[in-house]
């Protein structure tokens, strides 16, 4: 079964020219199709054992904050909130009141945008930020599985995520803060990048750059990736060379914003 996922997929050059020949109406991957719901399979043993650990460590890290023989009791939204550290507030503050100082804007607003939105449910903006995160990581795992899989095989693929998921930092993914939206949004413009599908690959560099200005950074990728796939041909570039506009679209967005709040172009 390994073998057969890996083998129609390992020349990443063909899969650009079928890709771009399909159908692309959806914006997102199909994930109920064989080969997404296959990658997910795998990563999610990954992804639950991953939030059993961080939950027993954040058990035990709670218990050092309780007396000896206390009666206090621990609720779970106290084991939430434990989590409620560093720059998680002031996403949370952005998300609650606004960009209300200059010092705020360091903090894109893609991520405390999706915190006010999905706060109108839950009540909490602080909770709402550890679904997105939690969320967005469940995805960074399914795309980069299947990243490595076009590429190698599900082995590969496996080990990959298997080693992002418990490298010692990997926490941040699952705190409030906006890595694992940025890299969820980094990866799935890589994805149609390499599926030469270019005008997908644009709002997802969009949105990448709109949650963190790293992003900027995805001008190489995108220009060596439409380059190797034209092979290096300036005459056989297209139209759709416009789409790495969107790359830089995020923080020009927001430098507007910032101009008009602010007078400040950031």
């Amino acid at each position: 079964m390994q073998h057969s996922i890996s083998g129609e997929e390992t020349n990443t050059l063909p899969i650009a020219k079928d890709a771009a020949g399909s159908d692309g109406n959806s914006a997102l991957p199909q994930i109920l199709s064989g080969s997404w719901r296959a990658s997910l399979q795998q990563v999610l043993p990954l992804y639950l054992s991953l939030h059993l650990t961080f939950l027993l460590l954040t058990y035990f890290a709670a218990l050092f904050n309780i007396n000896n023989f206390s009666s206090r009791n621990l609720p779970l939204i106290d084991l939430l909130h434990i989590w409620n550290r560093w720059d998680s507030s002031i996403y949370t503050g952005i998300a609650t009141t606004g960009y209300t100082t200059f010092s705020r804007m360091a903090f894109f607003p893609l991520f405390p945008l999706a915190e006010h939105g999905l706060a109108l449910l839950v009540q909490d903006p602080f909770v709402s930020g550890l679904i997105i995160s939690n969320v967005a990581m469940l995805g960074v795992f399914i795309v980069l599985h299947r990243l490595v899989v076009e590429d190698f095989d599900q082995e590969h693929a496996w080990r990959t995520v298997l080693y992002l998921a418990f490298f010692p930092t990997a926490f941040f993914l699952a705190t409030a803060y906006n890595e694992s939206l940025f890299l969820f949004f980094a990866l799935l413009t890589f994805y149609y990048q390499r599926r030469g599908r270019w005008w997908l690959a644009a709002p997802m560099a969009f949105l990448a750059t709109l949650t963190r200005p790293i992003g900027i950074c995805l001008l190489i990728p995108f220009a060596w990736e439409y380059l190797r796939q034209h092979n290096f041909q300036w005459r056989k570039i297209r139209l759709d060379a416009l789409s790495g506009l969107g790359i830089i679209g995020g923080i020009l967005l927001f430098a507007i914003y910032g101009y008009l709040r602010f007078h400040d172009l950031l």
